[in-house]
């Protein structure tokens, strides 16, 4: 197999020297990884127009579903490009968020230790850290435009979190008890100011009846031409591909997700993997063997299990 120009491990030898130029090219992928949230290279399928646009109309939240690498973060980022707004407001769920973490984080133990060796008056906005949707609140009346919001992979947090933002998604507002009950939130004349909000799940698992009936709905499947467009996108950066070489890497792709089955490779891996075979220089006659002889399978199967079923030893 060919090897990545100037990728060279160090050897035992200390003489030996890696070359200093191994790493060109890395910030021209990352700015590209960071417009791939969405901005120039996202496309918004034809089915999505509907959720999108009322969403947009009305305000209300969006719940994006499918696979790893359908594009469902690229969404919000798609739309706050669009928009003119810039990067979205962006949460991660994590299996421990809670509701609350959306409006404001507060730390009880960094204040109760200041409170405790300080002689002076503490101020607890201090220790008080706005969330995105208060965030999002403030540059949209800021600005006199809606902002957008990014809710991601709201499946992996507990439970009881999709219910408990359903009141902040219909009314934006709540108090913060830390301030002395401060009112936060859009006042009757400010409700076209409402966030657009796109929240993405994996499908790891059920959401509850209550939030799926609270929010627009939009299914993001995973498909050849999604990831033929991804690749389609970044020609550029590729060192612009013929069609025929793009259309056969994504065939074979597609080819190593059907053998995978499980743990299958998502469209960032593809774009990972295309980018080295254009590194090493291989073309469409390097491509043209059986599925198992894929050329760096590595960069898509994830596992010794699934390297074992194209018959690579590990």
């Amino acid at each position: 197999m060919a090897e990545l120009p100037g990728f060279v491990l160090r050897s035992a030898d200390p003489q030996e020297q890696v070359p200093e130029d191994w790493f060109v090219g890395r910030s021209e992928r990352a700015a590209s990884k960071d417009l791939e949230r969405g901005a120039r290279f996202f496309r918004l399928p034809d089915h999505a127009r509907v959720a999108v646009d009322t969403a947009l109309a009305l305000g209300e939240p969006i719940l994006v579903t499918g696979e790893p690498g359908t594009g469902k973060t690229q969404l919000a980022y798609y739309l706050a490009w669009v928009l003119n707004r810039g990067k979205p407001f962006h949460f991660q769920v994590q299996s421990t968020s809670i509701a609350r973490d959306l409006r404001y984080r507060f730390d009880d133990v960094a204040y109760f230790h200041a409170a405790s060796t300080r002689k002076e008056a503490i101020d607890r906005e201090a220790f008080l850290e706005p969330g995105v949707l208060w965030r999002a609140l403030e540059a949209g009346r800021e600005e006199r435009r809606p902002q957008v919001v990014l809710i991601d992979e709201v499946d992996k947090a507990p439970r009881d979190f999709p219910n408990d933002l359903l009141r902040d998604l219909d009314q934006y507002e709540w108090t913060v008890p830390e301030l002395d009950d401060r009112e936060i939130g859009l006042k009757p004349d400010e409700q076209d100011l409402k966030p657009v909000v796109v929240i993405t799940s994996n499908l790891e698992r059920e959401l509850p009846g209550p939030f799926l009936r609270r929010c627009l709905y939009l299914h993001l499947p995973f498909s050849r031409a999604v990831v033929l467009e991804a690749l389609a996108a970044r020609s550029e950066e590729l060192g612009q591909p013929s069609r025929e070489f793009l259309e056969l890497v994504v065939q074979r792709f597609m080819d190593v997700r059907e053998k995978a089955q499980r743990k299958r490779p998502s469209t960032s891996e593809a774009i990972t993997w295309v980018r080295a075979l254009r590194m090493a220089g291989l073309g469409v006659e390097d491509l043209q063997g059986v599925v198992d002889d894929t050329p760096y399978l590595e960069l898509l199967i994830k596992s010794h299990e699934g390297l074992r079923a194209f018959g690579r030893s590990v």
